[in-house]
């Protein structure tokens, strides 16, 4: 991947000393390449490079934010930058607590993917997962595949001495089912990761056989619309919630007070249940220092049942609360804002045999179409694919369903008992307009005596 066309050190500094105050320099370098195929086979590739760089400068009372997409000639913007900056400009400066921590420098690369094994043998790898699906599916449904193989180099570097250099490499393969005779029958899987292992034959023939299996029971669905008694949450499901109604309620630089902003160390959950934002696991959300050059420590939002941390970005320091290195962005285009990465529910010790037995004549929820929640009430829609009723211990009938809504606090305090098996898949995470890339590690988990309304 090409480095910058211009000293990002250099002008910096150029920019601290005209307005003071911290400035910080970035850019993001990304190749994606894009292989689909359709129904009929037809197979198509895309490719999409792009790079900028943009500036940040702060005090405590202003942050000002500059991006660049024309590199050659990045003057006449710097220029108009800082006279912007001077004319109003109403001054402070950060704790010397930022400048003590904020000296990281080095080259980081996470991932092995081979970028040019995959766009080498892609048309061949999704013709052999389309002739599998065609084998379970006949002409049931209509199949389309995409694999994506994304690199990006992030570099950052600040007025007060901070140069890091990141390098990712990930891949994400997306199976969509339509059906041809029902409209409402929809599903579609994701998976992948930062290891050529995350797409690797054994796992991608398991979900094959997964989603071909939720394929065929979806043609004889009925519909459902209501969901009542125990509720037994899939890994994508039981994931999905809790990225929705916890991850971002602790996201800080939200615009509205959230509704577990006061609950800071009392008890929000029962004592078996642990959430983490967790950096450093192997998962596409992974990274070393965020883009505010805050190492990326890993963050126990809640233990044992207690709201143990919110997720802290630079501006924080204002309360004198040490960033939790989760400030992110995916492009120089926007300022970076408090997100989530590897999202990880600790797993239980209950097998999914037990969890069924628990969960009896209740309803299995299957992965989600799509899901949100308020953070500042803690109300949340959740949208399956499907839904199962459970019955004697066994999965029976399968249902089509509307979106389902509840509240938060209803569900935490009415988690019962978690799963052993976990997931590890990439997941996105849109927030004002910028996705990231975000792993999704998770296990089953029942929910009890909460009823969800359509």
């Amino acid at each position: 991947m090409s480095t910058e066309p211009l000293d990002l050190y250099l002008l910096t500094l150029e920019i601290e000393e005209k307005v003071g105050g911290i400035v910080h320099g970035r850019s993001v370098n990304i190749k994606n390449q894009k292989f689909t195929m359709n129904h009929n086979g037809h197979f198509e590739e895309k490719e999409n490079l792009s790079f900028g760089t943009c500036f940040r400068h702060m005090t405590s009372d202003t942050d000002n934010f500059l991006a660049l997409d024309n590199m050659r000639n990045p003057q006449r913007s710097i220029d108009e930058f800082t006279n912007s900056i001077k004319r109003r400009q109403i001054g402070g400066s950060y704790d010397q607590i930022f400048e003590q921590q904020h000296f990281p420098k080095g080259i980081l690369k996470f991932g092995d993917i081979d970028r040019d094994s995959l766009k080498n043998e892609g048309e061949n790898l999704l013709n052999d997962i389309r002739t599998h699906l065609k084998e379970y599916l006949k002409d049931d449904f209509k199949i389309t595949l995409s694999l994506e193989i994304e690199e990006e180099q992030k570099t950052f570097t600040s007025s007060s001495g901070a140069h890091i250099v990141q390098k990712f490499s990930r891949v994400y393969l997306l199976v969509h089912l339509i059906s041809i005779k029902h409209w409402k029958i929809d599903l579609y899987r994701m998976i992948g990761g930062i290891h050529m292992s995350s797409i690797s034959w054994e796992k991608l023939l398991k979900t094959v056989t997964e989603i071909s299996a939720e394929a065929n029971l979806l043609s004889k669905a009925k519909i459902e619309t209501r969901l009542e008694g125990p509720l037994l949450f899939s890994n994508d499901a039981t994931w999905t919630l809790f990225h929705e109604t916890i991850g971002h309620a602790v996201e800080s630089e939200n615009n509205v007070s959230t509704y577990l902003e006061n609950y800071l160390g009392t008890k929000v959950a029962p004592s078996h249940v642990s959430v983490i934002d967790d950096k450093g696991i192997d998962s596409v959300g992974s990274y070393g220092f965020d883009d505010e050059g805050f190492k990326a420590a890993g963050a126990m939002i809640i233990e044992e049942g207690i709201l143990n941390t919110m997720l802290y970005g630079l501006k924080d320091l204002k309360r004198n609360v040490m960033p939790t290195g989760n400030t992110r962005s995916s492009t120089y285009k926007t300022k970076p804002q408090v997100r989530q990465s590897n999202l990880i529910i600790e797993p239980g010790d209950f097998t999914t045999e037990e969890l069924l037995e628990r969960s009896n004549n209740g309803y299995f929820i299957g992965p989600m179409f799509f899901a949100s929640a308020d953070v500042s009430t803690g109300h949340f829609m959740i949208y399956p694919q499907y839904i199962q009723k459970i019955e004697d211990g066994d999965l029976r009938d399968i249902f089509l369903c509307p979106p389902f809504y509840g509240n938060a606090v209803d569900v935490l305090r009415n988690l019962g008992a978690i799963g052993k098996d976990i997931i590890n898949r990439p997941a996105f995470c849109i927030k004002n307009n910028d996705r990231i890339p975000v792993g999704m590690i998770s296990p089953k988990v029942a929910i009890e005596n909460v009823r969800l309304r359509s």
